[in-house]
């Protein structure tokens, strides 16, 4: 999920790779289990577009997620080892607070701070 040059690449798309879940609320798109993507990344925006069947293809047709973030902050309450089948537990956990939702956004390690960075 984490590859250096694709992650350059998408980087200099203003993208990354990631995945997403609701921990607390409802938002439109999204559930509580992890969904992987890509998720172009702007100031107080995340818009991910889901992969088909946790393989890395986007669908042009593929509905896109809107996150509008209110604020983020690092994970510490959760172990990403009880959830390593489902997502990459070197990926930097982050609480998104969303209007009506909490989510968890798990990042590549090497592009959290890039990705935090445009969202403020």
């Amino acid at each position: 999920m984490f590859g250096g040059r694709r992650a350059e690449r998408d980087a200099a798309r203003g993208e990354t790779e990631c995945a997403l879940r609701v921990v607390a609320g409802e938002h439109a798109g999204l559930g509580h289990r992890w969904r992987h993507g890509i998720a172009r990344v702007s100031t107080g925006t995340i818009v991910f577009r889901p992969y088909l069947w946790q393989v890395r293809i986007v669908l042009p047709w593929t509905a896109t997620v809107e996150v509008d973030v209110v604020s983020t902050e690092e994970d510490t309450d959760g172990s990403p080892w009880r959830e390593v089948w489902s997502v990459n537990p070197t990926a930097r956990r982050i609480v998104v607070q969303a209007s009506g939702a909490t989510l968890l956004w798990a990042l590549p390690e090497r592009q959290a701070d890039w990705a935090l960075g445009r969202t403020t």
